[in-house]
């Protein structure tokens, strides 16, 4: 899924708006670690958007400081750690979010099966 967020006159995210874009897996560990990688602030809120998570639920999910993933989201986080962009991407992809390239070969999010 694509999707914008809709803000109200504080900023604060109301509801979300988008489309559905289908996904393709990553096919190898290559892929797959070249996709960590890109995985930027963005997608991170996106994915946490599409799971109705707060910042502290992915910490605790994920095992990293909500100040990293503060850091990480509005893209001041050109020092994380390739082991806490791993276990956030995995603490997503665990709740029911989708890590995959689109159609033109770039990384997107999408809401998959959820579990637990």
């Amino acid at each position: 899924m694509r999707g914008a967020p809709l803000c109200n006159a504080h900023g604060a995210v109301r509801a979300w708006i988008g489309v559905l874009i289908e996904t393709a897996p990553l096919p190898s560990a290559a892929s797959r670690l070249a996709a960590i990688q890109a995985l930027d602030g963005a997608h991170i809120r996106a994915a946490r958007a599409l799971l109705d998570w707060s910042v502290e639920d992915l910490s605790a999910k994920a095992g990293v400081s909500v100040s990293t993933i503060r850091r990480l989201e509005h893209g001041t986080g050109n020092r994380t750690r390739l082991p806490h962009v791993e276990a956030l991407r995995e603490a997503l992809q665990t709740g029911g979010v989708r890590v995959g390239l689109g159609s033109q070969g770039e990384i997107a999010v999408s809401l998959g099966r959820r579990e637990g």
